[in-house]
C-alpha cells in the first residue's frame, strides 16, 4: 500500500475550533509496502487457561446475548484538520456495523431488515472508499479513523471492562488461530468483530495464519502513521498477561502457524521438552519482535536487509514501538484504563517521543547499570543486536511461509548470529537513528 506525506492539517481528536499547532515532523518519510503479519470460520476457538471471551461478558463461546442494536449515528463534532463529510462517513459506518453485527450475532427472521442493514453498511464502504482513494481526503480519512477508534474503545470498555474489551479490539485486527493460540483467547466470528463497529483500512480481512484480521492503519493526532492493531496486541499482552498460556504444544503450534514440518525445528526452542515449549508470544513478539521476524522471511527470500525493514513500513515500525510503550505505561500502572492510556500518549503529542521512551524499557536497546539507555558518539541509541537477530529468526520461522529454508531442522543449520537475521538487525538500527534523526 503506498502512503501518502502526513498532511499538515493538525487535530486534536474532540476539539473543535481554530489550531495553531504544527505538524510534528513524521516517521513516514518512505512509501511503505504492506507488512507481513487461514480462513476462519464463525466460531470460537477453544481457548487456554481462561475462560472464554465473549461479547456478552460471560456467556458460553458462541452465545447470542447481550448485543443491543447500535444506536443512530449522532450530527458529527467538527475536529480540526479532518474534513467534516469524512469524518461523517466513518461515525456513520461504525454504527451501522454495529447494527449489521448485532444482528447476524443474535439471529432473526426478519430477512428485510439484515437486506437493509447490509445495504447500509456496503453504501457506506463504497464512500470510504472513494475517500480513501482521494489523494486529497486520504489521510482525513486515516485521522477520522483514528477518532473513531479511541471513541470505541471507551465505549466498549465501559460495556465489557478494560481486559475483555482490549482483547475484542484486538481481534479486529488480529484475530487468526495462530494468535488466539498463543494468547490464550478465544476467536470472535465475523459478526462478533463487525458489531464491534472498530475502523479499519478498506479491503478484505488478511487471512494469512499471523493475522486472521483487518488492516489497522491510521494517523495519530500528530499526523504520523500507526498500525492500531499492533499497539493493541502490546496493550492486550499486557493486561491479559495472566490468561497467555506459558508453555504451548509444539505440534498444535506448528498446525496453528500453518507449518505442520515445522514441529522439529520447534523441540531444538530452549526449553523446549518434546512435546511443549515456552511461549514464544510476549508482548514483544506481538508488537516489535513480529516484524523482525517478517523482515528476516524477506531477507532469506531474497531481498536486501534494508529492503526488507523498509517493507515493513512506517505504520508497523512505529505501532510495535507504540504498543510497547502503551504497554509499559499500563504495567506501571495497573488502574490505567485503556481509554485514558491511549488519550495520554497520543492526544497529549507524547507519542512524538516514542523512540526516547521505548528506549527506557525495551530490551532491544543497551542500557547501563543504572537503567540509562546506551548512545553511540552520533548521539544514537545503541541496540542489542544479537538478541534482535536472534528473537527475529524465531520469529520468522514460526510466521513465515519459506518452509525449505525456515523449518524442517533449520535452527541447528543456520546461525542467527552470523547469517541474514544479523543483517535485518543491523538495518533496523539504522531505521531507528534515521528516524531519531527526523524527530
Amino acid at each position: 500500500m503506498s502512503v501518502s506525506s502526513a498532511s499538515s492539517r493538525p487535530f486534536i481528536p474532540g476539539v473543535s475550533g481554530s489550531s495553531t499547532a504544527q505538524p510534528i515532523a513524521p516517521s513516514s518519510a518512505a512509501k511503505p509496502a504492506p507488512s507481513g503479519r487461514g480462513a476462519e470460520v464463525d466460531s470460537f476457538e477453544k481457548g487456554r487457561k481462561s475462560g472464554p471471551v465473549s461479547l456478552d461478558g460471560g456467556a458460553p463461546p458462541g452465545g447470542t446475548q447481550g448485543l443491543a442494536e447500535a444506536e443512530k449515528a449522532a450530527p458529527v463534532t467538527p475536529i480540526d484538520g479532518i474534513d467534516p463529510k469524512v469524518l461523517e462517513t466513518q461515525e456513520k459506518l461504525s454504527k451501522a456495523r454495529q447494527a449489521l453485527g448485532a444482528w447476524e450475532v443474535n439471529g432473526s427472521q426478519d430477512e428485510s431488515t439484515q437486506v437493509t442493514l447490509e445495504n447500509e453498511v456496503a453504501t457506506l464502504e463504497a464512500e470510504e472508499k472513494t475517500q480513501f482513494e482521494d489523494p486529497n481526503l486520504k489521510d482525513d480519512v486515516e485521522k477520522a479513523q483514528f477518532v473513531v477508534l479511541e471513541k470505541r474503545m471507551g465505549e466498549l470498555e465501559q460495556k465489557y471492562g478494560k481486559n475483555q474489551a482490549i482483547t475484542l479490539a484486538r481481534q479486529t485486527y488480529y484475530n487468526s488461530d495462530l494468535w488466539n493460540l498463543a494468547g490464550g483467547s478465544h476467536k470472535a466470528s465475523n459478526a462478533q468483530v463487525k458489531a464491534l463497529g472498530l475502523p479499519h483500512t478498506p479491503g478484505e480481512k488478511n487471512n494469512r495464519v499471523e493475522v486472521g484480521g483487518f488492516e489497522g492503519q491510521f494517523r495519530a493526532p500528530d499526523g504520523q502513521p500507526v498500525d492500531m492493531g499492533h499497539v493493541l496486541c502490546g496493550m492486550d499482552w499486557q493486561v491479559n498477561k495472566d490468561r497467555v498460556p506459558k508453555d504451548l504444544n509444539i505440534n498444535e503450534l506448528a498446525k496453528a502457524s500453518g507449518q505442520e514440518g515445522a514441529a522439529k525445528a520447534l523441540k531444538l526452542l530452549p526449553g523446549s521438552n518434546g512435546v511443549t515449549v515456552p511461549n514464544p508470544f510476549d508482548k514483544d513478539f506481538v508488537t516489535l519482535t513480529g516484524d523482525l521476524g517478517s523482515a528476516v522471511e524477506n531477507r532469506y527470500k531474497g531481498k536486501s536487509a534494508e529492503e526488507a525493514v523498509a517493507g515493513e513500513g512506517d505504520y508497523d515500525w512505529n505501532g510495535d514501538l507504540d504498543g510497547l510503550n502503551v504497554a509499559h505505561r499500563m504495567e506501571t500502572n495497573p488502574n490505567l484504563s485503556a481509554s485514558d492510556a491511549l488519550k495520554s500518549y497520543y492526544d497529549s503529542g507524547e507519542s512524538k517521543n516514542r523512540l526516547n521512551e521505548v528506549a527506557t524499557h525495551s530490551k532491544y536497546f543497551q542500557r547501563d547499570g543504572a537503567g540509562v539507555p546506551r548512545w553511540d558518539d552520533k548521539g544514537h541509541y545503541k541496540m542489542d543486536l544479537d538478541k534482535m537477530a536472534s528473537d527475529g529468526f524465531v520469529a520468522a520461522l514460526l510466521l513465515g511461509h519459506d518452509k525449505d529454508t525456515l523449518s524442517g531442522g533449520a535452527l541447528d543449520k543456520v546461525n542467527p548470529f552470523q547469517d541474514k537475521a544479523k543483517d535485518v538487525a543491523k538495518a533496523y538500527e539504522k531505521w531507528v537513528h534515521a528516524a531519531q534523526d527526523r524527530a
